[in-house]
């Protein structure tokens, strides 16, 4: 079950709510990834009290028992098993496919992060998804109306890309390689003998997750630091690299105690067509510069607007592109309680309205997400940065 906790959000949460959510945990895989993308949704788009039970899914999914994955482990390995000992049973993270141990790995005398995929989870999504679908056509729970049936595409798409532990190593590789030389990031390897399809093993790296990290109470100089390498990664990723880790959870990213930031957890990277590319230069380039003839002729292009949109929609677009940049026209901002997330929310909220829930384009979804989920990142460090510079560096390249 998920963990129980003592919190004045707890008051706020419908029972019926925290059973929903212990069945996404207990199933692992599509339906408790699903519940987690439905925790970044609007409070609007939700019932009372499901918000904050869906978003304990980001950081408080359980494992499952050593008795349980060590013959998956065994199966999936075979003799090359002999190369680990000290494995410690007891996992040190879960997620929805699978859980992390460590281990030591022999011929380099190398202590290694063991990543074991969940037993029948790739076969699960299918049928987990096809449920959720049904939940999603009844209303059952979520106030949206709409057709997402390309949304449920792409999440099962994303989920048995994640589900492939090779396909992950190669990510691994590509910012392994894109990332040398910039001393601020750290990408673990690979122990590439050591992988398959169901089992990834890299480098340990002895840091910590930035959750845990803010709970050190760090100063406000490391928090700026820190804030700048997020950011930093996430336009190089965009603008740069054009390949984005789509799962923007704390848990994915690790502070060392000389202030690196260490990448995790590539299994649902993405690439970005270099015409997407140049497309979100372009809107944050008219932006930038006003240019509001700019703005709704690439809103056009890439889908967020159309011809006959009401002239509400066209002004409820500007806002909320106006707003999501707000870091970005100073030359430094503090993200210290300046609440854009929630502010983005609620006018991206009505103009989702004014066009009547029209879903937006998959690529656009999952670099959407991205850009949300590092900007919640940003208010709980609550540091300043010089956005604008970062970004524009990042473009210029």
């Amino acid at each position: 079950m998920i963990k129980n906790k003592s919190s004045e959000d707890d008051a706020f949460i419908s029972p019926a709510a925290l059973r929903f959510v212990e069945g996404l945990d207990d199933l692992k895989g599509a339906a408790m990834k699903v519940g987690q993308l439905l925790s970044l949704l609007d409070e609007n788009a939700l019932p009372k009290g499901w918000k904050t039970a869906l978003t304990r899914l980001q950081s408080e999914a359980n494992s499952r028992s050593w008795e349980e994955m060590h013959p998956l482990l065994k199966k999936s390995l075979g003799s090359s098993l002999n190369q680990l000992d000290q494995i410690e049973t007891e996992a040190l993270h879960a997620a929805s496919i699978g859980q992390v141990h460590r281990a030591h790995y022999i011929p380099s005398d190398t202590t290694v992060a063991l990543k074991i995929r969940y037993p029948q989870v790739r076969e699960s999504i299918k049928s987990d998804l096809n449920n959720l679908r049904r939940l999603f056509k009844l209303g059952a729970f979520i106030n949206i109306r709409g057709d997402f049936e390309d949304v449920f595409k792409t999440v099962e798409k994303m989920l048995l890309q994640e589900t492939d532990f090779l396909q992950e190593k190669s990510f691994y590789e590509i910012y392994f390689e894109f990332l040398k030389g910039k001393n601020e990031f750290q990408v673990p390897m690979i122990i590439d003998e050591m992988c398959t399809q169901d089992v990834l093993v890299t480098q340990w790296v002895e840091a910590e997750s930035l959750e845990k990290w803010l709970a050190t109470f760090p100063s406000l100089q490391k928090r700026d630091v820190i804030s700048h390498h997020l950011l930093k990664i996430l336009f190089l990723e965009i603008f740069q690299l054009k390949v984005i880790q789509t799962d923007p959870n704390p848990g994915n990213f690790l502070v060392t105690e000389d202030m690196k930031l260490v990448l995790l957890d590539f299994g649902a990277a993405q690439k970005i067509s270099a015409k997407l590319v140049a497309q979100y230069k372009k809107l944050f380039l008219a932006t930038m510069d006003n240019n509001i003839s700019q703005i709704f002729q690439t809103a056009y292009e890439m889908g967020f607007l159309v011809e006959n949109d009401t002239a509400q929609s066209h002004d409820l677009f500007y806002e909320t592109v106006k707003l999501s940049l707000e870091p970005f026209f100073p030359e430094e901002y503090s993200w210290y309680k300046c609440g854009l997330v929630e502010r983005v929310r609620k006018i991206a909220w009505k103009f989702t309205q004014s066009i009547h829930f029209r879903a937006p384009p998959k690529e656009v979804v999952w670099i959407n997400r991205r850009l949300l989920g590092n900007q919640l990142m940003l208010e709980n460090i609550g540091a300043t940065a010089s956005a604008r510079q970062i970004i524009y560096s990042a473009i210029e390249g």
